[in-house]
């Protein structure tokens, strides 16, 4: 396997910082991405631009859940994408579940996840009260979510650069996994 080199950070210039600061105010007051405070806005397009990403990207590959960035599964395709370092196949064709498979050409090292339904009815995010939910309406888009998350936490790691996914989120108590309006 060819060793390729990964895409670098953008670097903050100060220019960027006083764009993102006379952006920042309009991402907040449209309220479309949920985003709390221009501060918020600025943080979350700085973290964007640090990891590689175009920072007007960030509220469409980030949650803010807790006051906190949470990688989309999109925004951790994306930077697995931009490194180069990592091959992906991701095989959706059946109905009630999916498999990825992630291989990092630097190491070698190679994970493979399956999420199932029977998975997501077991932790509990299938309910049969919920008949409009994602998880009726959307099934494979929302496996799909789940087994790139999981394989990528253990494939990607340095890649995510420690951040937590909102997948593995929205598993935790639901004080913290409420979305920051």
């Amino acid at each position: 396997m060819s060793q390729q080199t990964p895409a670098l950070p953008t670097r903050l210039s100060l220019d960027m910082i006083q764009l993102m600061n006379a952006l920042a105010p309009m991402w907040h007051k449209s309220r479309w991405f949920g985003i709390g405070s221009p501060e918020q806005a600025v943080v979350l397009m700085a973290k964007a631009a640090d990891l590689g990403l175009p920072f007007t990207a960030a509220f469409d590959f980030f949650d803010v859940i807790e006051g906190r960035p949470a990688l989309k599964p999109v925004g951790a395709l994306a930077l697995i994408h931009r490194s180069r370092l990592i091959d992906v196949r991701i095989d959706d064709q059946q109905p009630d579940q999916c498999t990825v498979w992630m291989q990092r050409r630097d190491t070698g090292f190679a994970h493979m996840v399956t999420y199932t339904q029977a998975d997501a009815k077991a932790a509990g995010l299938i309910k049969d009260e919920k008949a409009g939910s994602a998880w009726v309406r959307f099934v494979k888009d929302m496996l799909r979510n789940r087994a790139i998350g999981r394989c990528a936490r253990i494939a990607a790691p340095d890649i995510l650069a420690g951040l937590y996914l909102t997948i593995e989120l929205e598993l935790s108590e639901p004080s913290i996994a409420e979305v920051q309006p």
